[in-house]
C-alpha cells in the first residue's frame, strides 16, 4: 500500500505541474506541430528554388553573369539574421504564442517571393530577398523553439524534430524540380502559395474554436497550449510563474516522503531509486534527456557559441552547394540544359530528405553524438568524391551529390537536439542564437563561393575545395567541441555531475552550472 502511494507520487512528480484550470491541450499541440511542419516545407521550397533559378534570373534581371547574383544570398542571409533575432523579441512581447510568429514569418516570405517574379530591377530584387530572409528567419527560429517547447523531454521530441526537418528537405526537393518542369516563374508562385498555407490553418483553427476552446474543453490556442505538456524539460516564463503559485498545492498532494521537499520545477529534488526505476519502466521509452529529478541547467555560453559556429559552417555549405551546383555543372560543360541542371539540384536536396526520413526511426535508437559523427564521416566521403572524380561525367557528379547530401542530411536537427541531450535547457533566446550562426553562414559562405568561382585564379574548381575545407572545419570544431563535453555526451551525466562511481560532482567547463546531488 505504501509502495503504491510512493509510485503514484513519483509519476506525478516527474511530470510538470499543470494547473487545474488548464485542460489537456492535445489537439492544439497537434495542430501547432502541423503548422510548424508545413512552414518548414515552405522554408525548404523557398531555399531550394533560388539556386536552379539563378541562370534564368540572370537574364530576367539583366545581370552580367551568374556570379553577380551571389549578393542575393548575402541579402537573404542578412534578412534571415534579423528575423532570427526578431523572433526572439516577438516571443517576449507577443502573448499569442510562438505559432503566431511562425505564421506571420511564412506569410511575409510568401509575399516577398511573389514580388520577386514581378520585379525587373536588381536593387528591388535584393530588397525582396531581404524581406524573404526576414520571414524565413522567423519561421526557422520559432518553429524549432515551439517543437522543443511542446515536446521536449518526451520520447517524441527527436523523431518529431527530424520529421519537421524532413519536411524542409521535401520542399527543397520539390522546388528545383518545379523550376525544371514548370519554369522559374510558376515555381516561385507555387512556393509562395504554399507559404500562405500556415495562415489559413491558423485562421481555420480560430474559426473552429471561437473563444479558444474546443467542444470537449481542450485549449487550442493561448498561454495554456505552449508550455511543455510532457516531462517539463522546457518551460516558458509563464509556465514557471504559474508553477511557483501552484507548487505548494502540488506538494500537499504528494505522499509523506516527498511532502516536505522543495518542488523545484513541479518535482522533488530527489526520488528513491527503486521507485523511480519502477515508474519509468511503465513508460514506453525514456526521453533522450537524462531522466533527472532536478531542474535543467542553463545553457553555458561556450556550448551555445560552439553550436552557433558549427551551424554557421554547416548551413553555409548546405545552401552554397544547393545554390551553385547547377551553375557549376553548366560551366563545367557536363550539361547544356537548364532543366537537367535543375534536376541535379533536386537530387542533392532529395538525398538530404532521404537522410532525414531515415533519421526519424534511427533517432529512437541512435543518440545524437554517434549520429553526428556518422553524418560527418559520410559528408567527408562526399567531399572526397567531389575532389577526385565527381565532375568527370554527369552521373558521377550526381552520385557525389547524393553521398554529400546524405552526409549533411540530419546534422542540423541533431545539433538542435544536442544541448537537451546533454541536460541543458533550450530557450527561445538560445534557439535564436543558434539561428544567428546559421544565418551568418547562409549569407557569407555562398557569397564567398560565388566570389571564388568568378575569380580568374580559382574558377569553378574552387567549388569542390570549398566543400572539402568546410568539412574539415566541421571535424576540427567537433573535435574541440566533444573534447570538452564528451563525458556528458556519451554517459548522459546530469549537469554538474561526473560519470564515475559515487556520482561525485565534476565541473565540466569553466562556465558549466553545478547542480547539487540528492540529499
Amino acid at each position: 500500500m505504501y509502495s503504491e502511494e510512493i509510485e503514484e507520487g513519483v509519476r506525478r512528480s516527474v511530470c510538470r505541474a499543470r494547473p487545474a484550470s488548464y485542460p489537456r491541450p492535445a489537439r492544439g499541440v497537434r495542430l501547432i506541430t502541423v503548422i510548424a511542419c508545413i512552414s518548414f516545407f515552405s522554408l525548404g521550397g523557398l531555399v531550394g528554388v533560388t539556386g536552379p533559378a539563378i541562370p534564368s534570373l540572370t537574364v530576367h534581371l539583366g545581370c552580367r553573369d551568374e556570379t553577380q547574383l551571389g549578393s542575393a544570398f548575402t541579402c537573404r542571409g542578412a534578412g534571415y539574421l534579423t528575423g532570427a533575432v526578431l523572433a526572439s523579441v516577438l516571443d517576449t512581447r507577443c502573448s499569442k504564442g510562438k505559432h503566431l510568429v511562425v505564421v506571420m514569418g511564412s506569410l511575409l516570405a510568401g509575399l516577398a517571393t511573389l514580388g520577386i517574379v514581378w520585379t525587373h530591377v536588381f536593387s528591388g530584387f535584393l530588397v525582396l530577398m531581404v524581406l524573404q530572409g526576414l520571414g524565413l528567419g522567423c519561421v526557422d527560429t520559432a518553429a524549432n523553439a515551439v517543437v522543443l517547447e511542446l515536446w521536449g523531454g518526451s520520447p517524441h521530441v527527436e523523431p518529431l524534430m527530424q520529421a519537421m526537418h524532413a519536411c524542409f528537405g521535401i520542399g527543397a526537393v520539390a522546388s528545383p524540380a518545379a523550376v525544371g518542369a514548370l519554369g522559374y516563374v510558376l515555381a516561385f508562385r507555387l512556393c509562395a502559395i504554399i507559404a500562405l498555407l500556415p495562415l489559413f490553418l491558423w485562421a481555420g483553427g480560430l474559426m473552429m474554436v471561437g473563444t479558444g476552446r474546443t467542444g470537449d474543453g481542450e485549449v487550442l490556442w493561448g498561454e495554456g497550449t505552449l508550455p511543455l505538456l510532457r516531462d517539463g524539460a522546457h518551460h516558458s516564463e509563464e509556465g514557471r510563474e504559474e508553477e511557483s503559485r501552484s507548487s505548494r498545492k502540488e506538494r500537499e498532494t504528494l505522499p509523506r516522503p516527498f511532502r516536505d521537499r522543495e518542488a523545484g520545477l513541479g518535482r522533488p529534488t530527489s526520488v528513491p531509486g527503486a521507485a523511480l526505476a519502477h515508474a519509468q519502466a511503465a513508460s514506453p521509452k525514456p526521453s533522450i534527456a537524462p531522466p533527472a529529478s532536478f531542474p535543467l541547467a542553463s545553457l553555458p555560453k561556450s556550448l551555445q557559441a560552439g553550436v552557433s559556429f558549427f551551424l554557421l559552417i554547416y548551413v553555409g555549405i548546405e545552401v552554397g552547394y544547393g545554390g551553385w551546383i547547377a551553375t557549376v555543372l553548366l560551366r563545367q560543360g557536363l550539361t547544356q540544359s537548364l532543366r537537367v541542371a535543375s534536376y541535379s539540384v533536386s537530387m542533392f536536396w532529395g538525398a538530404i530528405t532521404l537522410g532525414r526520413l531515415l533519421a526519424i526511426p534511427l533517432a529512437t535508437c541512435l543518440p545524437p553524438v554517434p549520429s553526428l559523427l556518422l553524418q560527418l564521416g559520410l559528408s567527408t566521403l562526399g567531399a572526397i568524391c567531389l575532389l577526385t572524380f565527381a565532375f568527370q561525367t554527369l552521373w558521377t557528379a550526381a552520385g557525389a551529390s547524393v553521398v554529400f547530401g546524405l552526409g549533411l542530411s540530419s546534422i542540423f536537427p541533431t545539433m538542435m537536439l544536442l544541448p537537451e541531450a546533454l541536460g541543458y535547457q533550450v530557450t527561445m533566446w538560445s534557439t535564436s542564437t543558434f539561428l544567428v550562426g546559421a544565418c551568418l553562414g547562409e549569407g557569407i559562405i555562398p557569397m564567398g563561393i560565388g566570389w571564388l568561382m568568378g575569380s580568374k585564379g580559382f574558377g569553378t574548381g574552387s567549388f569542390a575545395w570549398a566543400m572539402a575545407a568546410a568539412c574539415l572545419a566541421l571535424w576540427v570544431l567537433a573535435g574541440c567541441f566533444f573534447s570538452r563535453w564528451r563525458v556528458r555526451a556519451w554517459t548522459g551525466c546530469p549537469p554538474g555531475r561526473g560519470g564515475g562511481e559515487g556520482g561525485e560532482q565534476a565541473r565540466i567547463g569553466e562556465d558549466a552550472e553545478t547542480v547539487p546531488g540528492p540529499a
